[in-house]
């Protein structure tokens, strides 16, 4: 896949599926209180990113995965504290 060097990092450019995939990540960052930068694909209990959302973030150049676990990029981080930041207000 081609990187997508257009996206400027702002989550309103992202559809809803990958949006889902980051918003996992803000959940756990909310939760442990530490920075996440990986998240797994799939936990063995029914929960998985939806694999169109990490399509479309790989595209970005913003998560790498392994067939196990997603790593969120330096950009794909920022976004994260950018919903969490939007969510606090």
């Amino acid at each position: 896949m081609t990187q997508d060097n257009d996206r400027s990092g702002d989550p309103a450019q992202f559809s809803d599926k990958a949006l889902s995939v980051l918003v996992f990540a803000a959940y756990h960052q909310l939760a442990s209180g530490e920075r996440v930068t990986e998240v797994v694909h799939h936990d063995n209990a029914g929960h998985s990113a939806d694999q169109q959302g990490v399509d479309e973030l790989r595209a970005a150049g913003l998560v790498r995965f392994d067939g196990r676990m997603l790593y969120l990029e330096p950009q794909a981080q920022n976004i994260v504290e950018t919903l969490i930041a939007r969510l606090r207000g």
